[in-house]
């Protein structure tokens, strides 16, 4: 590594040193004050997140008239059953997520699962795609954002190395898949 390079790394560390920190006490002292009702009360929103994840398609395969297969997730999103089914899903789970945070865990954890469901919203709900320019552009930075929200959230919570994997490996198809989709989209019309 050059001596610029090795210097702006030696920064970034410095920077990340402190709040890597901070995460790292917040995520021990919420996963210390986990009751077991607590941890059902998070198992209950991991399923309705899957549920979120997993029952749109569905819906759009038997509900929706003409159904374009293959279709991206925030395609099925936008049409009528799945939307209202993804969408529900997501805020009750998040509900009941954003009430373990707010019971168990600090200023830090609270204040980034918040952030998080904002994103989410602006992500699912307020930006869909298709709607305009600018409103892509929101969605596609919140998508990332999101994404990445979810590398913190694994190290908060202490995920299991096996589920962090499955979703570095999602992230790397969705950041394979995406310019090959947009450069078919361009040549195909």
């Amino acid at each position: 590594m050059s001596s610029a390079t090795n210097a702006i790394v030696h920064q970034l560390a410095n920077l990340a040193g402190p709040f890597h920190s901070r995460l790292e006490h917040s995520g021990k002292h919420f996963r210390r004050n986990l009751s077991a009702t607590d941890v059902a009360q998070v198992t209950l929103a991991r399923n309705i997140f899957l549920g979120s994840t997993l029952l749109p398609p569905l819906a759009y395969v038997f509900c929706v008239k003409d159904a374009r297969m293959p279709a991206t997730i925030s395609y099925i999103g936008r049409q009528g059953v799945p939307f209202y089914i993804g969408n529900s899903l997501w805020l009750l789970g998040w509900g009941i997520w954003l009430e373990a945070f707010y019971r168990q865990g600090d200023n830090v954890t609270f204040s980034f699962a918040f952030s998080m469901w904002v994103c989410g919203l602006v992500l699912n709900t307020l930006c869909p795609l298709g709607k305009s320019w600018l409103q892509d552009w929101i969605h596609f930075v919140a998508a990332f954002v999101y994404i990445v929200d979810h590398e913190v959230l694994f190290y908060l919570c202490n995920h299991p190395s096996a589920y962090v994997w499955f979703s570095r490996l999602d992230l790397l198809i969705f950041f394979t898949a995406t310019p090959i989709k947009m450069g078919l989209q361009k040549r195909l019309g």
